[in-house]
């Protein structure tokens, strides 16, 4: 089916005055089959995003938090069980998901440690974030993403950065050449749970180190990972079918 899909693919894209995608390999791909193809990543609109203050309290400096589709694909098995072993940290998550699911996460060691908030709208996001010291942003080696490559089109990455918090997310190659760069981050093996409880301790046990990473991550937002970045390309692209 893939073999089949990749054909219509490379066929179709001929075709298309422009092509745009969010991801560096996908372009890469997409060009071979029309050079008209450009990278505009979905970065945040800096004013839906408002930077707020955050009150300092002992209970968000032992907090993580997770925003978005709670399933498989972004680990949560392993974070749950990652927190038996911290045991002090708290995790909140808000987001749609399946209740069989959140039942199959009740029942690990570690769930005690962890407060599911349900669904958000986007509205609310600044609040929940708020409660938190961190953002926790892992995913699955998966296709869409090129395995272990990364993509740039994962919006809750940015919000996180938007909103001054650290972020523990998985090795990625993209991901983790914006978390060395910036120092806003800690990237891990989703798959290792002693890495993921060693990222969760290191930030819960150096507040003043994730408060400075989470204002690193800000800065990377004002000043690269933002639309307005992003205009630029997207008027190339119109200037070129006009």
């Amino acid at each position: 089916v893939s073999k089949c899909y990749q054909w219509y693919e490379a066929s179709a894209a001929k075709k298309f005055d422009g092509v745009v995608s969010v991801t560096p390999h996908i372009v890469d791909r997409l060009k071979s089959y029309n050079t008209n193809t450009y990278l505009i990543t979905n970065y945040p609109i800096l004013k839906d995003l408002p930077l707020s203050k955050q009150e300092i309290t002992e209970e968000i400096d032992k907090t993580i938090c997770f925003v978005g589709r709670i399933s498989d694909e972004s680990i949560q098995s392993n974070i749950v069980k990652a927190l038996n072993r911290v045991k002090d940290a708290k995790y909140i998550l808000a987001g749609p998901a399946d209740p069989k699911f959140i039942h199959e996460l009740s029942e690990i060691q570690g769930w005690e440690y962890c407060n599911y908030e349900g669904p958000i709208n986007f509205a609310e996001s600044p609040q929940f974030f708020s409660k938190a010291i961190a953002g926790m942003q892992l995913t699955d080696y998966i296709p869409n993403f090129g395995y272990k490559l990364g993509s740039l089109g994962n919006t809750k990455l940015f919000a996180y950065m938007s909103a001054g918090l650290p972020i523990i997310c998985t090795d990625l190659v993209l991901w983790k050449e914006i978390m060395d760069t910036y120092d806003c981050g800690i990237c891990i093996n989703p798959h290792d749970i002693d890495q993921i409880s060693s990222a969760i301790r290191y930030i819960i046990d150096d507040p003043q180190r994730a408060r400075k990473m989470g204002e690193n991550g800000r800065r990377a937002v004002l000043e690269k990972y933002n639309w307005s970045s992003q205009i630029p390309s997207l008027l190339d692209l119109y200037k070129s079918l006009s």
